[in-house]
Parts: C-alpha cells; sequence; structure tokens
C-alpha cells in the first residue's frame, strides 16, 4: 500500500481549511428565500425610458455591449442663478 505523501498532506489541509472556511462564512450568513426580504430590489420595467437610461430587456443597443444590462448615466446638476435681492432677506 502507498503511504501518503507530503503532496497529499499538504492538499488534504489545504481541502479541509477551505471546507471550513465555507462552513463558517455559511454560519453568518441568512439565505434569502423571498426577494420581499431584500433590501432593495430594482425591476427592470421600473427603469424610465429616459435619455441616459438603458436595459438589455428592451432590446439591444449598438452603443452598448451584450453584457451591459442596465445602465443609468448621472447627470451633472444645473447650476444655480444668484438668489433674487427681492428674496435674499
Amino acid at each position: 500500500m502507498d503511504e501518503p505523501t507530503s503532496q497529499d498532506s499538504a492538499t488534504d489541509k489545504a481541502l479541509r481549511l477551505i471546507d471550513y472556511l465555507l462552513a463558517l462564512a455559511a454560519l453568518r450568513s441568512t439565505i434569502t428565500r423571498e426577494i420581499e426580504d431584500y433590501q432593495g430590489v430594482l425591476w427592470l420595467h421600473e427603469i424610465p425610458y429616459e435619455n441616459g437610461c438603458f436595459s438589455q430587456a428592451w432590446g439591444p443597443n449598438e452603443e452598448l455591449g451584450s453584457d451591459v444590462w442596465v445602465e443609468i448615466k448621472k447627470h451633472d446638476e444645473p447650476i444655480l442663478q444668484d438668489v433674487p435681492k427681492l428674496c435674499e432677506q
């Protein structure tokens, strides 16, 4: 019978460490089975059909690759004018 080599022993230790870390991570996380339990849900039909918004569910876009499913561009805020003198007080 072959005796275990140090390579087999190191591999076995590494596998047991990975199993332990996976089990430890599972203890700290909760399984979410209901979509209502998520903190935030983005429905594709709620994305507005406006300039700067895109969803792959609407159909392909030549400007974006097929790996982009949702894109929402942030617009710069408009520069506000000074407050009129009448309203300063």
